[in-house]
């Protein structure tokens, strides 16, 4: 039962709860926004339930670093503040680089209507003709505003769990 307790599990369950909401909320936008799927589709249910175990592997691999961080023996999570900033950094940058591939992906589908895939690549053979043409066609500085505050919203969230699990003193039930 002692391990129910632990302040590291609860902070790497609630961090990849946290992280999991966020991609499958990005899921549901891509389905609801982009796709044009009709959701009365049969197939919708099980493509979602694949997505979304997607999703909850992503979080966790996401996360994984993180583990071994809380779980060192005498450098972690809960004694360092120093690897508490680390942690908050890898997080930050882990957070945007997956928003931007979601956002990347979204404007792909919106303007040739096919998911990101490896074919992106050839965009980067004449970034500046590429470069101008997102600029005169998506809201570049509403989607980048956009971005940058849902990164710092969860990473906000991210840090509020991290204070709740990891700054309180640890529960003495279960020692004798």
């Amino acid at each position: 039962m002692s391990a129910l307790q632990s302040r590291r599990l609860r902070y790497g369950v609630g961090a990849i709860g946290l992280v999991f909401v966020l991609l499958a909320a990005l899921r549901l936008v891509f389905v609801l926004g982009f796709s044009g799927l009709d959701l009365r589709t049969p197939a919708l249910l099980e493509t979602l339930g694949i997505g979304l175990r997607f999703d909850l592997r992503l979080a966790v691999l996401l996360l994984l670093p993180l583990a071994v961080l809380a779980w060192l023996p005498r450098w972690n999570l809960i004694t360092l503040p120093a690897l508490r900033w680390l942690a908050r950094a890898y997080l930050t940058v882990a957070l945007a680089v997956v928003g931007l591939v979601y956002i990347i992906d979204f404007g792909h589908y919106a303007y040739l209507g096919v998911r990101i895939n490896a074919t992106v690549l050839r965009y980067l053979q004449d970034a500046q003709i590429s470069q101008q043409m997102v600029w005169e066609t998506y809201p570049v500085l509403w989607i980048t505003a956009c971005w940058l505050a849902a990164v710092a919203l969860w990473v906000w969230a991210l840090v509020c769990l991290e204070r709740l699990t990891l700054d309180r003193a640890p529960s003495a039930s279960g020692k004798l």
